[in-house]
């Protein structure tokens, strides 16, 4: 069965998304190189998955950029599964 055009570019988004999350908190986990054994408090966790209504909890991980164009990857009915890092 052959994939629309919307779903597809949704698709890539949410791929989209969930890169620019995965490079963040990698990132943000090696930021202070004196406390590798440190992890930042975080609010939420490796299966957690957040809604479309949960979002917010991202605010503080992304970019403004990113944060400000977030209806162009985050999308009511949506899910977002965290993953390991």
């Amino acid at each position: 069965m052959p994939t629309s055009r919307f779903a597809r570019a949704t698709i890539e988004r949410m791929r989209a998304a969930v890169l620019v999350l995965a490079l963040l908190l990698t990132d943000g986990a090696r930021a202070d190189e004196t406390a590798l054994d440190v992890l930042p408090e975080l609010p939420f966790k490796a299966g957690d998955v957040l809604s479309y209504e949960q979002i917010d909890k991202l605010r503080g991980f992304l970019p403004e950029p990113f944060w400000a164009n977030r209806e162009f990857f985050f999308y009511e009915g949506m899910n977002l599964e965290i993953g390991p890092t």
